[in-house]
């Protein structure tokens, strides 16, 4: 149990990447995982995978995602372990094909690397990740890199089951329109692999869990066969007390058989009518040497009757590498890795996917290091074309409700999502996901956002736009904001979290607690500036926010090993 938790930890530090050591930065990452209402505990990890320091983090629920915040002198990566609470998970037809929501009783853990302190990393965890987590640990163990093993695991597992990442991906339920209603196409293929495996436990009669555990063995000694290092696989059974072997076919040919099952079901709420998983196993990982690995997850989409072309890549090696395969006609692949082509969609239709194609490399300085991938091609109507709309400059605390997106082209409906990676809305705006609009209250005089906003057409395909700005100052509330305010006190230390309630009011901007531990001044825009002193004998901590006499409001102060957040409202 132990190997399997570490090399959960080990994944995602490659995916990543570690970085050389720096000092002090405050880090971030978003995991969906078990961390909701669990014990958590972040660990600085050592290169060698040794644990360091315990690191001080407080977590804050954003939807089925747990936000962790957390300071540490260097940029490596931190071992994050969560005890109990709920997390999501994929379950059991019957309850639902896809992901629900229940309880923990286990300890799971992960490794994330490479924080910024401007961003978040997010991270799902599936039985993908876990078969990609505990072959990364068998390599280490083996003596190989941590970078290699764990990038290279993670490519490998995407690669066997026709997905762009294992670990970072997003994932929602293939079953649930809602869901899927506002997902793109990655998010949707990564739902059907797990439908299917929730359909194929079904069929043996076994937990789904238990399932993606087995399948995690597996993959530890790099072949998918059914076997963990020549022994059967025993998966437990769901009524009684025996025990199901593995299927030599499981994570292959049986499968694919249950993915189709599901496509063709009217549980498939996806969209998509084909995915395809490689009918053999690949290789799994990395040789210690660094040695001929295809670093390649998965072949960008075809646009029906426009030329394009598309570069496999590779890595390890001298460097130098020779490709070959057999290509789906119109494709056709070059020597250097190019793949050509121009396809088009019969009339009525606005998506096709390929055959799997097998595309081999080997080293031209060695041909004895050779490597093989499998990949299919996705053709597709053009995405739509997205024009970022014009909306006015948003006001500290005025209310704010902007169209911000429009689409043309593609498959319609669309809906609207922000994408991974550049950023957010202010803090007090959401992104509203059928109507493309802005909505809520900016709370923070001066708050610079810039982050892409991308419409989604009905079979997943998108387009996005940027969007940039700053929020102004408000107007002046008359009569101010002098009042009496009731609080959810919310205090995290390094020796425990603590909740609770509490009060203050504020005459002529001047605001203060009956105990005078909190204090500060609101403006007219109702920018609130001051300090808490959160436990005797401990130094006064920053607190700022924006007050709403409309709507309950949050103070809070920034990262680090002490954090205060209260969530008010005005009596």
């Amino acid at each position: 149990m132990r190997q399997t938790l570490v090399g959960m930890c080990l994944l995602l530090c490659g995916v990543v990447g570690c970085s050389e050591p720096m000092v002090g930065f405050f880090g971030r990452v978003l995991v969906q995982g078990p961390v909701l209402g669990a014990e958590i505990e972040l660990v600085a990890l050592e290169e060698d995978g040794g644990t360091g320091t315990t690191l001080d983090a407080s977590s804050s629920g954003i939807g089925d995602f747990s936000l962790l915040s957390f300071e540490t002198s260097q940029t490596g990566c931190v071992l994050i372990s969560a005890l109990g609470g709920d997390y999501r998970d994929f379950t059991d037809p019957g309850d639902a094909l896809g992901w629900v929501a229940h309880p923990s009783h286990d300890e799971r853990q992960a490794w994330s690397c490479d924080f910024d302190d401007q961003d978040f990393n997010p991270l799902s965890i599936t039985a993908l990740s876990h078969m990609a987590a505990m072959r990364a640990a068998a390599l280490t163990s083996q003596g190989v890199p941590v970078d290699l093993a764990t990038k290279s695991s993670n490519i490998s597992i995407a690669q066997q089951f026709g997905l762009a990442d294992a670990v970072l991906t997003d994932v929602a339920d293939a079953s649930n329109a809602d869901e899927m209603a506002v997902s793109v196409r990655s998010v949707r293929r990564y739902g059907i692999v797990l439908a299917g495996l929730a359909q194929q436990a079904a069929t043996l009669g076994v937990p789904t869990r238990e399932l993606g555990w087995a399948l995690a063995r597996d993959a530890a000694d790099g072949t998918l066969d059914g076997l963990d290092d020549g022994d059967a696989i025993d998966v437990p059974a769901r009524v009684g007390d025996d025990a199901v072997p593995l299927p030599d076919n499981a994570a292959t040919s049986d499968l694919q058989a249950h993915i189709d099952a599901f496509l063709a079901s009217e549980d498939n709420a996806s969209g998509l009518t084909e995915h395809h998983v490689n009918q053999d196993s690949l290789p799994l990982g990395a040789q210690s040497d660094g040695g001929l690995r295809i670093i390649t997850t998965a072949v960008a989409a075809w646009v029906d009757g426009v030329p394009a072309s598309f570069k496999l890549e590779a890595a390890g090696g001298s460097g130098s590498y020779c490709w070959s395969g057999e290509l789906p006609p119109p494709f056709t692949l070059d020597g250097d890795g190019t793949i050509r082509g121009e396809a088009s969609l019969a009339p009525g239709t606005s998506m096709r996917v390929t055959p799997p194609f097998t595309v081999t490399v080997v080293d031209c300085n060695d041909p004895l290091q050779e490597r093989s991938a499998a990949f299919a091609i996705t053709i597709v109507e053009p995405p739509p074309e997205v024009t970022i709309l014009d909306c006015p400059p948003m006001k500290a605390g005025e209310p704010y409700d902007c169209q911000i997106a429009d689409a043309t082209g593609g498959s319609p409906p669309y809906h609207c999502v922000q994408e991974t990676g550049w950023g957010f809305p202010p803090f007090g705006i959401t992104l509203e996901p059928l109507t493309c609009a802005l909505h809520g209250t900016p709370s923070l005089e001066g708050e610079r956002y810039d982050f892409k906003v991308c419409v989604v057409d009905l079979i997943g395909s998108f387009g996005c736009g940027r969007v940039k700005g700053k929020v102004g100052r408000g107007e002046a509330i008359v009569g101010g904001f002098d009042g009496d305010y009731t609080c959810d006190v919310t205090t995290t230390t390094p020796i425990g979290t603590n909740t609770g309630t509490g009060t203050f009011s504020c005459t002529g901007g001047a605001c203060a607690d009956p105990s005078g531990t909190f204090a500060g001044t609101v403006d007219g825009s109702g920018a609130f500036t001051g300090s808490s002193i959160v436990c005797a004998g401990c130094d006064p901590i920053a607190i700022s926010g924006v007050f709403s006499l409309t709507e309950p409001f949050t103070l809070s102060s920034p990262p680090g090993s002490t954090t205060q957040t209260l969530v008010c409202t005005g009596d």
